[in-house]
């Protein structure tokens, strides 16, 4: 059996309000919001009194410069108060190769094409279970058992949040959404999981109306997408791919990092048959690490692409804009691709970047893996885009 295909089979069976915080500049705490608690962690780092974690330190590093300094302790309290945004990446417009160039994949990655890309912006990281959460209690949803719907919609589901189901990184007790702590551990800066691609989309025009962006998805239907609105979406499968993979004075990495190998300083992934980098050594699956975990710290190594977007090798697999065809490549468009129309042919949607759970030909750049749009994994979550 193809390795995709089992993917698609662990998706199918697995398993204005603040931002949420756990990627953003300036909210060191990631509690949502630029406060008072920041800038004493900041200023007590500074000073050498106390460590920041991984996570903390990348989102301590809010001005622009390379590097953690008095700086970024003055951009915090000029912005105590408020909260942050999305940390999003702005790429260039420009011409990339997409697909497989070493040969080594399967057929659906060739062949390998030359494709112009508009000017877009990718998120630095995938959207975390803090960040989702507040989407939740923002939101108008509806609780059914474990799984969560759109109060207007209860055909699609978002996520599942089984207080009993110890996967969950999201619960719900009380009317409302908290994070999960496992290990002693919170779960707010890990990717979330259990997400379906119609929860990662609702986020999407959830986000967009908060920032005051017009909706990208119409929620009905198969939910089409109208990216020239200007509201956040799910990166498309070319735009995914030219942020992992490509570097312009280089060409196409193997790896989403600017590397062609890959090894446990630099990503979470599956070393085997029930073995898993697991860095923080959880007791029990999903073996997720915090977002931007790889960047130098703690024993890693910095692993980031070219321009700057983390995790895209591993952690969890990304949902994709794209309905997902195998010979999609032999006709798509040189400019701007945005997938296959979609038809009764076409039942799922593209999934990229691997996972802790894949192995690492799963984690290729290149990969392309798919799932439907109502199945979800505690292997699987998203990051957001969006075209200016």
């Amino acid at each position: 059996m193809r390795s995709g295909a089992l993917i698609l089979l662990s998706l199918v069976t697995c398993v204005c309000p603040p931002w949420g915080g756990a990627q953003s500049s300036g909210d060191v705490n990631g509690n949502g919001i630029i406060d008072q608690p920041d800038v004493e962690m900041l200023r007590d780092h500074l000073l050498q009194s106390i460590a920041l974690s991984a996570s903390q330190a990348l989102r301590a590093d809010c001005n622009g410069q390379s590097g953690i300094g008095v700086g970024d302790l003055v951009w915090i309290v000029n912005h105590l108060g408020t909260a942050p945004g999305p940390d999003m990446i702005a790429v260039p417009a420009g011409s990339f190769s997409m697909g497989d160039p070493w040969g080594e994949g399967y057929a659906e990655e060739l062949p390998v094409h030359t494709v112009t890309l508009s000017a877009y912006e990718i998120g630095r990281f995938e959207v975390t279970n803090a960040e989702y959460a507040a989407f939740l209690n923002s939101a108008d949803v509806t609780v059914v058992g474990s799984s969560v719907y759109l109060s207007d919609n209860s055909t699609n589901e978002l996520i599942s949040v089984d207080t009993v189901y110890d996967h969950s990184q999201i619960i719900h007790s009380g009317g409302s959404f908290s994070v999960n702590v496992r290990d002693n551990l919170s779960m707010g800066d890990h990717p979330v999981v259990l997400v379906t691609w119609h929860g990662a989309a609702a986020f999407c025009n959830w986000l967009s109306r908060q920032r005051g962006y017009q909706e990208v998805y119409t929620e009905s239907g198969d939910w089409p997408s109208d990216l020239s609105q200007g509201g956040y979406h799910l990166p498309t499968e070319a735009q995914w791919e030219r942020a992992a993979a490509w570097e312009p004075e280089h060409g196409h990495w193997r790896y989403g990092y600017t590397d062609d190998s890959i090894d446990p300083t630099r990503a979470n992934y599956s070393l085997g048959l029930n073995t898993h980098v697991n860095p923080l050594n959880l007791t029990d699956t999903p073996y997720t690490s915090p977002v931007g975990h790889f960047s130098g710290a703690s024993g890693t190594v910095e692993s980031s692409s070219d321009i700057g977007c983390f995790d895209m090798s591993g952690n969890v697999w990304e949902w994709c804009n794209d309905w997902y065809s195998e010979t999609y490549y032999g006709s798509s468009p040189t400019t701007d691709p945005e997938g296959p129309s979609p038809s009764f042919q076409l039942i799922y949607r593209v999934i990229r970047g691997g996972s802790w759970a894949g192995y690492l030909d799963e984690c290729r750049s290149a990969r392309r893996v798919w799932g439907e749009p109502q199945s979800r994994s505690e292997a699987g979550g998203f990051r957001i885009a969006r075209n200016p």
